[in-house]
């Protein structure tokens, strides 16, 4: 028998077959490193039938791990109650603070306002063409003035 019939003879689960004993047993005498994985092999398959359980658990185990897991998935109410309270306050206090801000905030300027305010808008325009620059009230009545036309 050579080295690796050998070694396929060892892996195999079950060992080897009643025609290989013999032969084998032969090449292990006389092969150190064939003897060292067979020892090897002899020596896991022991340790995993030790380690392999052979009783079930307890039918009770389970029942009682449930109920445990019960109990510390639902925390008391009393604990619960003052925290969801005290988010539903904050967020209504937000909302309160944010209306507010929007409420009580100057509006913004007019954006024609703003544009004859600029270098790009009305100043360079007026005097280029040597009109005088109207003011912001004569602006905001002739846009009035439009705006009531349009009605």
């Amino acid at each position: 028998m050579k080295c690796r019939e050998a070694k396929t003879a060892i892996a195999r689960w079950g060992g080897p077959t009643a025609g290989e004993v013999d032969e084998l047993s032969l090449h292990l005498r006389s092969c150190s490193r064939c003897a060292t994985v067979a020892r090897s092999q002899r020596l896991t398959r022991y340790l995993l039938e030790v380690l392999t359980p052979d009783q079930e658990a307890s039918p009770h185990f389970f029942t009682r791990l449930r109920a445990r897991l019960r109990e510390v998935e639902r925390p008391a109410l009393h604990a619960q109650f003052p925290l969801k309270a005290l988010i539903a306050a904050l967020a209504s206090l937000a909302l309160i603070l944010a209306s507010a801000t929007y409420l009580l905030s100057p509006p913004p300027p007019s954006p024609v306002l703003s544009f004859l305010d600029s270098p790009a808008g009305g100043s360079e325009t007026f005097a280029f063409l040597g009109i005088p620059r109207p003011t912001h009230d004569q602006i905001l009545a002739s846009i009035l003035e439009v705006e009531e036309r349009t009605r």
